[in-house]
């Protein structure tokens, strides 16, 4: 059995690499969205980038660097949950090592925005709708949000690898009954 599920799980990646379209209709199981998601994180390595603020408010700016590592994924298809590590470092020191995880049956949406336009929305509502932030380079979010507005979000280099991992968040939350309309 271990054997089949290692073919299943390389047949998937095999599919995410070749044909994108292909690779989410023929992921029927909740372990196999989880791998996608799994696979295509950990694939990519630490994502990393450049962000430069500028307030036109009073015309100051600056900038900051960061980086973010997705580790150690651990799926429970039973709990319907992925859970992982996730690393982030400021300036080359660490503000964020903690374990995190994505409960499907909670999901309610997975989106994919840019990572300039998640930090808009988040700046806007923290009271600082004069502050415009880019990224070099381009950084792609899929987030997975949750009723209470938690969200888990992975960064992408890559616009189409972030829009696979979002259809397999919606597929692993479609198939444990989370929220998705």
């Amino acid at each position: 059995m271990e054997s089949r599920n290692l073919i299943m799980t390389a047949a998937a990646a095999l599919i995410l690499s070749t044909a994108p379209g292909l690779a989410t209709a023929q992921n029927d199981s909740l372990a196999q969205s989880m791998q996608i998601v799994a696979n295509a994180v950990t694939s990519q390595g630490a994502v990393s980038f450049t962000g430069s603020v500028h307030d036109s408010s009073n015309n100051t700016g600056w900038t900051y660097s960061r980086s973010v590592t997705v580790s150690n994924f651990r799926s429970d298809p039973a709990n319907c949950t992925l859970y992982f590590h996730f690393t982030e470092i400021t300036g080359g020191n660490p503000s964020s090592d903690k374990d995190g995880w994505i409960p499907f049956r909670q999901v309610q949406q997975a989106r994919v925005v840019t990572l300039d336009q998640e930090v808009d929305e988040i700046t806007t509502r923290q009271g600082h709708p004069t502050w415009l932030v880019t990224h070099s380079p381009t950084i792609y979010v899929v987030s997975a949000v949750r009723p209470d507005g938690t969200t888990n979000d992975l960064d992408f280099y890559n616009l189409a690898t972030a829009q696979q991992v979002a259809v397999a968040i919606r597929r692993a939350a479609q198939l444990c009954g989370g929220g998705l309309g």
